[in-house]
């Protein structure tokens, strides 16, 4: 059921003076309250954009609220031979609320929406034979766009209650309203599911806590799923880079190892080279035998300093090539 989209409205009568203000006031945003958490304001009943708080509209309805409960309970009074002072509830307060989808389609438009909403209020008021005192169709709240309504909790013709809390019908009325008005709108809704035991108590500002609580523990949840795959991956792609590390480490060592090789053959080859030079040097007596020979003395050191050892092999083989030359050259002077 938690995929699936539906509308429903929920009931609670209201109980005194001070309740119809503090409902009055957070339906018009005449106080500051935590839950509104941008600033898209409200839309009310006359389809007018309501911005902040503490604007003109929340001052007059305050104002409205204040003169008008007194006349209304004296109106039910006067109507119903059943009127209790204590008990009867002149005033309720309704939501109209949606499941997830409502907010892209809302967005989609808003113009049908107020336009549903309003209509579905009329024949509200045409069937329950009650009046609308107003409506806000919020949108600045954490969770899905809803619609706030406060009416007269009575028949205006006989003074007998509504009683949407008690009776079933009444019940499954209000689920057959919204769902015959909200049905085709945007991606379509489902008639309203049915709460729980629990939540049969609640009243709809608990019930929207309730919910919205619902909401964050299942965004928690998917999180810490998300979160759990995320560590997984981590430490799979931290044991990837671990053997990475060790089989570059591994090959370096090889390298290392080639290297030091590398390096003893060079050194003995210098040694080998250095043995001829001084061997022979002092045997070196025309100019260009020396020159030729201080050139390839410093072929072998530049490709020393390189580390080159193939090049100093073929150095050394040409030095001693040449010693060789001169060797025989100059046995052949001492002969004669």
């Amino acid at each position: 059921m938690e995929n699936e989209r539906f509308v429903n409205i929920r009931v609670e009568t209201i109980k005194d003076y001070d309740s119809y203000l503090k409902i009055t006031k957070h339906n018009s945003r005449a106080i500051k309250e935590k839950r509104v958490v941008n600033k898209n304001g409200f839309i009310n009943e006359n389809e007018e954009l309501i911005l902040g708080f503490k604007n003109n509209y929340a001052k007059n309805l305050v104002k409205e609220a204040k003169q008008n409960f007194f006349e209304i309970r004296n109106e039910h009074k006067q109507l119903s031979k059943y009127f209790h002072n204590q008990r009867s509830r002149s005033l309720a307060n309704g939501i109209l609320y949606f499941s997830k989808g409502i907010n892209e389609d809302y967005q989609n438009n808003p113009k049908e929406f107020f336009e549903r909403t309003k209509k579905m209020l009329k024949q509200f008021e045409e069937d329950q034979k009650s009046e609308i005192l107003n409506f806000q169709i919020h949108k600045d709240e954490i969770g899905n766009v809803h619609v706030h309504f406060i009416f007269k909790n009575f028949n205006s013709e006989n003074g007998k209650s509504l009683n949407f809390t008690k009776n079933k019908k009444q019940g499954e009325y209000l689920q057959d309203l919204s769902f015959n008005h909200f049905k085709d709108f945007g991606q379509n809704y489902i008639r309203g599911i049915k709460k729980s035991r629990s939540e049969k108590h609640l009243s709809i500002e608990d019930y929207k806590l309730k919910k919205e609580a619902e909401k964050e523990l299942l965004l928690v949840k998917s999180q810490n799923e998300e979160l759990r795959s995320d560590n997984a991956q981590l430490l799979e792609d931290n044991q990837k880079l671990s053997e990475d590390i060790q089989s570059k480490e591994n090959k370096l060592k090889v390298i290392q190892n080639e290297h030091s090789e590398i390096r003893l053959e060079i050194l003995e080859i210098t040694n080998e080279f250095d043995k001829v030079v001084n061997d022979f040097e002092e045997f070196l007596l025309l100019e260009n035998d020396k020159d030729k020979f201080e050139k390839l003395k410093s072929i072998f050191q530049r490709h020393s300093k390189n580390e080159n050892k193939e090049k100093m092999l073929m150095s050394l083989r040409k030095t001693k090539k040449h010693i060789s030359k001169v060797k025989d050259k100059y046995s052949r002077k001492t002969i004669r």
